[in-house]
């Protein structure tokens, strides 16, 4: 799913957040690992990447060991200064982007609704490989069942409000 300064993507499943791929708009290089932040929203509070990879020319892969992000949070991801386009010119306008990690909160709202609980309900039956599909498998169990659906109906009025 595509984030923008304007919007703010869900991890829906439990786990959290454990891997975040970045898609620019052109072939970029590596340049400063160190340059990637990843802090809370709110208090600022840092929590460090593990070591970032290209996928692939355009594509940015950056893990974090599972369970580093809590539930229940927004963050902010920050990539200024950690990559060039290939003629050596960095990131230019917005670098940074807001994440949430929010069990259950498969329609992106900052909150866990029966809205989230329809929504998983109407996936059931289907595969988590289907595109758009993987953050309807709550459980990450591989394929989303009616357990997906209970544990999104146990989350209902969690938050996770973001800036």
């Amino acid at each position: 799913r595509q984030a923008t300064s304007t919007s703010v993507i869900s991890e829906t499943r439990i786990g959290g957040i454990q891997l975040i791929e970045v898609d620019f708009d052109e072939s970029v290089t590596l340049v400063n690992p160190g340059g990637i932040t990843m802090k809370d929203a709110w208090v600022g509070t840092p929590y460090p990447p593990g070591v970032p990879w290209m996928v692939d020319a355009d594509t940015l892969a950056i893990p974090f060991a599972a369970g580093l992000l809590p539930d229940q949070k927004c963050y902010v991801l920050d990539l200024d200064s950690c990559v060039q386009n290939l003629a050596g010119v960095p990131l230019a306008g917005d670098t940074d982007c807001m994440v949430r990690g929010l069990i259950g909160d498969v329609t992106t709202g900052g909150m866990v609704t029966n809205s989230d609980v329809t929504a998983v309900k109407t996936k059931v039956g289907l595969s988590p490989a289907l595109p758009g599909n993987a953050r309807f498998d709550i459980n990450a169990g591989g394929t989303i069942v009616n357990a997906d659906v209970t544990a999104t109906k146990a989350r209902v009025g969690f938050t996770a409000p973001c800036p």
